[in-house]
Formats: C-alpha cells, sequence, structure tokens
C-alpha cells in the first residue's frame, strides 16, 4: 500500500484541550501508511514546536480571513504542492478554509472535526455547515452528543458524522507527582482538603458558582486550587474577596504538569455549561481523583453516573457544595477512585489514532486510492 499524504489544517496551536489532543495523536499516526505534516492558518503558536520535534510538520499559509479569495488560493497551492490525498480539518475556522481550499485543491478526501457544541457559531455558519457538508466525506466529533447537535443544526444526514473519542497519554496517570511536593509547588498545606477546576478561566466554565459553593457551610475548611488563566481572572479575585473566602482560592496560572496537578487533588470539579469531550473529566478520572462535574463532556454519554463520578445537575453553588462534599467522604472517594480508573481504561491516546488511522483506510478504499 503506498503511503497517504494526510494535511491537517488547523487556525493555530495555542496550548489547549483541542490542540493538546493533536499535539499527542498525529505523531502517533501510523507513520508506515501516512506522511502527516499540519498547516495553521493564523499564526503557529505555543504548541508548534512541540509537534515539529515529535516529527509533524508544521507550516503557516496566513489567511487574511477563511473566505478571502487569495488566502485560500494560497493554501490551495500548499495542499497540492504536497499531493494531499487526505485533508483534515480542526474547528469552526479552520474547517470552513481548509474544506473550501481542499474541493478547490481537488482533494480526493475531506474531513471537518467537530470539538464542542457550537460554541461561537451563527445561522451563518451552519448554512455554512450544511453547504460544505456536501463536499466532505466524514464530519468527526468527540462525542455523540457534539454529532448529535451538529446533525440538528446543519440539517446534513446521521451517516456524514462519526464519533471519535480522544484519548490520553494514561501511562502519566499511573505515575502521579509526590502528593506532598505538588502541595508544596502550588503553595497548599499538605493536610488540607483541596478542591480543583482546571482550564482556562473563561465564563463558560462557572467557576464563579464554585467559588460561591466555597462559600456553604459544609466546604469551609476546603481550599480551592484553581490552574489555568483567561479573562474571567480579575472578576474571580474580586468576586473571592466579595464572598470572603479569597484565603481558600489559589490562583495558581497556567500549568502544563499534569501529573503534578492531579497529584495536588482531593476532588476535581468541573461545572461547565457546554463542553465538547472535557478532557479534564478523563484526566481526573485516570489521575483517581474523585470528579463532581455538570452533565456535559463524556459524563453522561460513555460514563455511570455515581459509580464513575458524582453529577450535579447545574452550576448551582449549593448543589455544587453538596456534590463537593459527597467527594470528600473518605469510603465514598475511595469507591470512585477506583471505578473512574476502571473507567478510563479505553480512552487511550494509542486507540484513538488507531481509530482514526481506520477512518483512512476505510475513505481511501472507497476512494479508490489503495486496495481493497
Amino acid at each position: 500500500m503506498r503511503k497517504l499524504n494526510v494535511v491537517h489544517v488547523i487556525s493555530a496551536l495555542p496550548v489547549g484541550g483541542a490542540e493538546r489532543n493533536l499535539l499527542r495523536v498525529l505523531p502517533r499516526l501510523d507513520r508506515e501508511q501516512f506522511n502527516v505534516r499540519l498547516v495553521t492558518t493564523r499564526e503557529r503558536g505555543e504548541l508548534a514546536d512541540e509537534m515539529e520535534a515529535a516529527g509533524v510538520p508544521v507550516d503557516l499559509v496566513h489567511l487574511r480571513t477563511r473566505y478571502d479569495p487569495a488566502s485560500l488560493w494560497r493554501l490551495r497551492g500548499y495542499m497540492k504542492q504536497h499531493a494531499a490525498d487526505i485533508v483534515h480539518c480542526h474547528m469552526r475556522r479552520a474547517n470552513t478554509a481548509g474544506r473550501i481550499a481542499a474541493v478547490l485543491a481537488g482533494v480526493p478526501i475531506r474531513l471537518a472535526h467537530e470539538r464542542d457544541q457550537g460554541l461561537g457559531k451563527n445561522t451563518k455558519h451552519y448554512l455554512v455547515d450544511r453547504l460544505l457538508g456536501h463536499f466532505t466525506d466524514l464530519i468527526l466529533t468527540v462525542t455523540k452528543g457534539v454529532a448529535e447537535h451538529q446533525r440538528v443544526r446543519s440539517h446534513l444526514p446521521a451517516e456524514k458524522f462519526r464519533p471519535v473519542y480522544n484519548g490520553l497519554e494514561l501511562e502519566k496517570f499511573a505515575r502521579l507527582a509526590d502528593r506532598n511536593e505538588a502541595r508544596a509547588f502550588f503553595k497548599v498545606a499538605t493536610d488540607a482538603k483541596v478542591v480543583g477546576c482546571v482550564g482556562r478561566l473563561h465564563e463558560i466554565k462557572n467557576v464563579d458558582q464554585v467559588i460561591r459553593a466555597l462559600a456553604q457551610p459544609q466546604l469551609r475548611d476546603v481550599i480551592l486550587l484553581l490552574v489555568g488563566d483567561g479573562r474571567e481572572r480579575e472578576m474571580l479575585e474580586k468576586l473571592s474577596r466579595e464572598m470572603q473566602v479569597d484565603d481558600r482560592v489559589v490562583f495558581a496560572g497556567f500549568c502544563e504538569d499534569l501529573q503534578k496537578i492531579y497529584a495536588a487533588l482531593d476532588v476535581s470539579v468541573l461545572a461547565s455549561s457546554s463542553e465538547g469531550i472535557a478532557n479534564v473529566q478523563l484526566e481526573a478520572l485516570a489521575a483517581g481523583v474523585p470528579l463532581v462535574t455538570t452533565p456535559v463532556g463524556i459524563a453522561e454519554e460513555a460514563l455511570e453516573l455515581g459509580r464513575h463520578y458524582i453529577g450535579v445537575d447545574s452550576a448551582d453553588p449549593e448543589k455544587l457544595a453538596v456534590g463537593i462534599a459527597e467527594a470528600l467522604l473518605p469510603e465514598r472517594a475511595d469507591s470512585l477512585r477506583t471505578e473512574g480508573k476502571k473507567a478510563i481504561a479505553g480512552f487511550s491516546i494509542e486507540a484513538q489514532a488507531r481509530n482514526i488511522g481506520d477512518i483512512y483506510r476505510e475513505l481511501a478504499r472507497q476512494h479508490g486510492l489503495i486496495e481493497i
């Protein structure tokens, strides 16, 4: 079988969940079957050098806008230059520009990848999705829920969508950092009860409600560790002072060391209103950290409520406080750790890479690019 040339398209490679996932999965695609490269359309981003160090070339083809004819023609030229057999686009802007350029370049196989439930999309975006869907072989989604949302809004047939769950480097979570050293790194007492929110400080994450939960009586001795940064930080710092819990809220900022983060936590909380797959849910389970979450991401789709995680039906402070207090109970925490690790066993990054490779081969056979 000849090697297939695969070009991935994304706006940039900042430090984010989708981008981290690409950094893990692209180097694991079978090098004997696929020549893989990635093109960014806005800027390279912080993870670009790591991607290249892992063996995946990263090129910048700057687009003025996703519809600018000259920009699209340059991207088309890049795809022809590298004789792309497959173009695999990621997230809203690149899903649009990448597929248009792939059509112009005559690329045989065109894929889009949806990683959330339409954040930032309006009616016009879904009309574009519907049009481009007719020129797309498959639209991959991180969960079945994302597939259903996109199907309903774009009015495309169900067979256009294929869920592919994200995976983790599970071996990393089998050996967390020393607990005391992790606590010292984040300047948290070794004997404290520590609850963590991991991710960007964005309004959709409802971190303000977690801070309000901290003021509930059952959490009066709990420390909240916020790992991440974003435009909500100043507001959240002010809120913690207003709620008189600022002495129990640690703004740790951005940290890449997942083994250290989860070693420091007794409970991981996700209070989001909407998520794609929510990597932090998977990470907490893999690390053996009890998870309290709203019904987003992978929770309701592939996990069992009460067995693998404690669910709260909304980001209400009282409900969050009750759920967190339950997860801190020693016997309950032990059960959640044990069952959570069992649940995560199938979510490896190797499994995700195999699934994507299988899809490439399936489509290549359909297009006659390789023998059946």
